[in-house]
């Protein structure tokens, strides 16, 4: 079975204490770290809360006493069996890493729940701009944490990209240059608009703290050539 990363994650903490149970040390930390809520899967929040109460009992953890618990409470069987627990030691070879898996996992959470108020917010954000900064934020955060970016940052840069695909969108069915009925050469009022939100999108992408390097990538396409984007953007 192929595991996405952010599962791959919560198993490894999971699997860590089940490996090892002389993680004592490490352990308070990780509890005071994460909570249940952490974590995506129903079977991963399942086991992080009997480990939790399992710790605050000082009682081992191991798969024994842990499969034990988990029968008693009524869901071995919900999370997978005995067959899940046992793929959760094969997950992992050493605790060593065990603090950077639950930094991942925090990481993950706090990116997932930016996900859900930026659809609060504003429901009509477009997937696309979304993906494209969670993607780079990701990227720009080399540690385990997650610098602070607000909900409401990212609902700007959503806002400022529905703005300028419209405007965009409009000039895809009008010239960029036309003519008045009195002969005037004119630029249409779409370029400028296009320009004013994008020039908006490179501002916040260097409030959320993109590199310049990577502010780029979340730029929208024109779908013109380069130099006609050169020339249209005036970059």
């Amino acid at each position: 079975m192929n595991l996405d990363h952010e599962t791959m994650m919560e198993h490894a903490v999971l699997g860590s204490f089940l490996i090892e149970s002389s993680i004592s040390d490490k352990a308070d930390f990780i509890f005071d770290e994460l909570s249940e809520t952490d974590f995506n899967r129903d079977s991963s929040r399942r086991m992080f809360r009997v480990f939790k109460e399992m710790h605050e009992n000082e009682e081992s953890i191991d798969l024994v006493t842990v499969c034990a618990k988990l029968k008693a409470k009524g869901e071995l069987e919900t999370i997978g069996g005995e067959v899940f627990v046992c793929s959760l030691m094969d997950s992992v070879s050493t605790t060593n890493h065990i603090r950077h898996y639950a930094g991942k996992v925090r990481k993950n959470a706090v990116m997932r729940k930016i996900r859900r108020e930026i659809s609060q917010l504003n429901p009509e954000a477009e997937p696309e701009a979304v993906e494209r900064v969670m993607q780079l934020v990701q990227e720009r955060d080399t540690d385990d944490g997650v610098s602070v970016v607000t909900p409401k940052a990212f609902m700007l840069y959503c806002s400022a990209y529905s703005n300028w695909k419209r405007a965009n969108d409009a000039l895809k069915k009008t010239k960029q240059i036309y003519r008045t009925p009195n002969g005037a050469v004119q630029q249409s009022p779409f370029v400028s608009i296009a320009r004013g939100w994008m020039q908006m999108m490179t501002k916040l992408a260097a409030e959320m703290g993109i590199p310049a390097t990577m502010r780029s990538r979340i730029m929208p396409q024109t779908g013109n050539s380069k130099d006609e984007d050169t020339e249209f953007f005036g970059y």
